[in-house]
């Protein structure tokens, strides 16, 4: 896999190189020789003045001669300069696009809102008048927090979070009687006593917990997005063109090529034999 890619990677970069030379008109040509020559000079002034300086200064830095950096600055304009001509103009997001992808990433950006639910549960056989207690209170309009804390409730009567969906708490996983009594509760509001043989329980809302949200229409979220799309659709594009070069220059020798690329490779390298001879028996 690591010989095919570094081999396409070679390719294309020769492809478009050589289609970006191929496009330069006589006069284009003097103008890049004096761009190298601008270069070349610069190179040297910024890394101490003097030709030796400059190569010792490239050689640790890059290794690469003076001639090596103008020749790999020459090859990245030129190679820019194509894509851009080719590439560029067919690299279009529109807004659709941003809202599409906001839209797959919304519960990041804009997360459902998460019922807090309370929940007070007292043993018949054992707390009796804990419950006669919670009674009278809901009786007198007293609120859930102050009732769990009348009859001791753990953590204050929290039980759980559940998150919303469409404006609806998504309790799917409780007993259908719970959700029937939870569902229509807004936030303070608490469900009628629900009694089972050993124990009664009063469950609530107790609160709403909305998360901060981005919306699409914030300037740089919109920038963010759209920026991603366009890198995603630059590499999509500059594919197809290279496709295109391969086809149009190649054909099927580029397969051909990579087979016996990976197959010198295999032979070279990954053959346990060879492995075991050692260099001194090639």
């Amino acid at each position: 896999l690591l010989v095919r890619r570094a081999f396409r990677q070679l390719v294309a970069a020769a492809l478009i190189l050589a289609v970006a030379e191929s496009r330069l008109s006589p006069e284009m040509k003097q103008g890049l020789l004096g761009w190298l020559r601008d270069m070349q000079e610069s190179a040297i002034a910024q890394r101490g003045g003097s030709r030796a300086a400059a190569e010792e200064s490239l050689r640790d830095e890059l290794q690469m001669s003076v001639e090596e950096f103008v020749e790999f600055q020459k090859n990245r304009e030129l190679t820019r300069d194509i894509l851009r001509r080719k590439v560029e103009p067919r690299v279009v997001v529109s807004w659709r696009d941003v809202e599409r992808l906001y839209s797959q990433r919304r519960q990041a950006y804009a997360p459902d809102p998460e019922y807090r639910l309370g929940r007070i549960r007292l043993l018949k056989d054992v707390q009796a008048d804990k419950i006669d207690l919670a009674k009278r209170m809901f009786a007198e309009g007293k609120s859930f927090q102050e009732v769990a804390a009348a009859v001791a409730a753990p953590d204050g009567g929290f039980w759980r979070s559940v998150p919303a969906h469409d404006g609806q708490m998504h309790v799917d996983d409780l007993a259908d009687d719970l959700q029937a009594a939870l569902r229509p509760l807004k936030p303070g509001e608490v469900a009628a006593a629900y009694e089972q043989r050993s124990s009664v329980q009063w469950c609530a809302v107790r609160g709403v917990e909305t998360p901060p949200s981005v919306s699409i229409f914030d300037p740089e979220l919109q920038l963010s997005l759209r920026g991603e799309l366009q890198a995603t659709q630059e590499r999509i594009e500059q594919g197809r063109y290279i496709q295109s070069l391969q086809k149009r220059w190649l054909g099927a020798s580029i397969q051909k090529m990579e087979l016996r690329l990976v197959q010198m490779a295999r032979e070279r390298y990954l053959d346990p034999l060879k492995q075991l001879r050692g260099p001194a028996s090639r």
